[in-house]
């Protein structure tokens, strides 16, 4: 398969209610390959396909875009209009729309009295052996006492240069391990307990999953290239299930979510629920929670999508 036959089998799929443009550019190039107009909006996407993901889990995607296909998304973004980047693989399907970022959605979640880990902001990595690397920090402040803390990038995805992190050594190792330290990250105060996901489209909370992961958290590997990772329909009782579409749920809207998205979450010692981070879109491989929560209803992995299809127009 290439980008044009991906494309296509996207296009067989598509409902009929839904007009298709496919943009022919020969002049300046950098606009996107489609436009899609449906009863309910519309949205661009710019399509790419790779044949092979690399396999290391710090190891970034890394979308070939050029630099005026990058200006045309981020001014369409700029002037509130959808537009999203779709890579697919054999692996499955990436969609981003490249505008993650983690301490934003914490000072909102904050602002709304949603639950979160604590959290400390860095404008960039330090190298690992300046002062700064040290556990003495002032980022740590907050934290102590504590057993261990993530070290995470503002904007990423897929667990992608994350790292837990318990004394100096290790903190110094995890920014020498970073495949891109020259950007903004945070400090996230690391909840021991049970982690949980909740996909909700178009307002529904589909049924809520627990993660088992025999790595220690929840990462690339863990998420996209390992067949021990367990993911179960969560075996929850009445006013805990309440709670955590309750929480997933506020967490949605507070972010202005729209159509589609993947709460994540961790039950804590103290019963309470915590909002991890929100996946505006999230993975769609056959090792991903959406298709998997979705099978718990009885929908098949194309009814999943017609249904976030559907709940994006």
């Amino acid at each position: 398969m290439n980008e044009h036959s991906f494309i296509k089998s996207i296009h067989t799929n598509v409902s009929r209610d839904v007009f298709v443009w496919k943009i022919l550019d020969k002049y300046q190039g950098g606009v996107p390959d489609t436009f899609y107009s449906g009863p309910s909006g519309y949205l661009f996407i710019e399509y790419k396909y790779e044949s092979k993901l690399p396999k290391k889990p710090t190891t970034k995607i890394k979308i070939a875009l050029t630099e005026l296909q990058r200006t045309w998304l981020s001014r369409a973004q700029s002037h509130r209009h959808l537009a999203y980047i779709v890579l697919g693989s054999p692996a499955g399907v990436y969609i981003t729309d490249d505008i993650t970022e983690k301490e934003l959605t914490k000072q909102i979640l904050e602002q709304n009295n949603i639950n979160t880990p604590l959290w400390s902001e860095l404008s960039k990595l330090p190298s690992s052996d300046s002062p700064d690397a040290k556990f003495s920090a002032k980022h740590f402040d907050k934290f102590r006492p504590f057993d261990a803390v993530f070290l995470k990038p503002q904007e990423d995805g897929s667990s992608i240069d994350i790292f837990k992190v318990t004394n100096e050594e290790s903190n110094s190792n995890a920014i020498k391990a970073c495949s891109n330290p020259n950007r903004g990250f945070i400090y996230e105060e690391y909840i021991e307990g049970k982690e949980f996901t909740v996909t909700i489209v178009d307002d529904e909370c589909f049924p809520p999953i627990e993660i088992i992961s025999k790595n220690e958290f929840y990462d690339y590997d863990a998420k996209y290239l390992s067949d021990k990772t367990i993911l179960k329909e969560a075996k929850l009782n009445r006013n805990e299930l309440i709670e955590i579409n309750k929480i997933a749920t506020d967490a949605f809207k507070a972010l202005n979510c729209d159509g589609w998205a993947r709460v994540d979450l961790i039950q804590g010692s103290d019963g309470k629920f915590y909002v991890i981070e929100i996946n505006t879109v999230p993975g769609m491989t056959d090792h991903s929670c959406v298709p998997k929560s979705g099978s718990f209803l009885g929908l098949s992995y194309n009814e999943v999508v017609k249904k976030i299809i559907d709940a994006s127009f």
